[in-house]
């Protein structure tokens, strides 16, 4: 099963207001950016997904050196506690630990 939202994104000091989508499935989350790269992490890649409660989004804590420590996804069609929800729903992280928080 493969999850998209549309949005905005922050990634390290690149802030995207407009035109941001993240998409999940069992084995990736991807971000893609109108104004910076595109992202992606497999499970073993994430430390923990954390709910951006100001604005309603989600925070990814990862262990990649070449990707900025800040990255941030928001929609306001979604809460974060909703996104992390349907994450778990597309299978992304069965049988490892739970990074969710």
């Amino acid at each position: 099963m493969e999850k998209t939202f549309v949005g905005s994104s922050i990634i390290g000091n690149a802030r995207n207001s407009l035109s941001a989508s993240l998409t999940v499935n069992e084995n990736f989350i991807i971000i893609k950016s109108a104004i910076s790269q595109t992202i992606s992490f497999s499970f073993n890649e994430i430390l923990e997904i954390q709910e951006e409660k100001s604005f309603g989004g989600i925070i990814i804590k990862h262990k990649r050196d070449d990707y900025p420590e800040r990255i941030i996804f928001r929609t306001f069609l979604k809460s974060g506690t909703s996104i992390i929800e349907e994450i778990k729903e597309t299978g992304f992280f069965n049988g490892s630990d739970n990074p969710f928080i």
